[in-house]
């Protein structure tokens, strides 16, 4: 599955942003990083809506470079 149709990937992103928001004293880059989190989470929630629905047109598509985003540090 490619990292744009994969939910683990966008709730993972979403983690790491808002972890990121945690760490700032910035309240306006810390609300910036909040609402990309809720985006990435929106993503989440899309992707698995998409992966429920199309199964196997999901299935069919080629693994891309991007897939292993958590050994990469992403």
């Amino acid at each position: 599955m490619g990292v744009v149709y994969d939910p683990e990937q966008w709730h993972y992103r979403a983690q790491q942003m808002r972890l990121l928001a945690t760490a700032t004293t910035d309240p306006v880059a810390k609300s910036m990083m909040l609402l990309i989190g809720d985006g990435f989470e929106a993503l989440s929630e899309r992707a698995a809506e998409r992966k429920r629905l199309f199964p196997k047109e999901l299935s069919l598509r080629p693994h891309g470079v991007g897939d292993d985003y958590r050994a990469r540090g992403l």
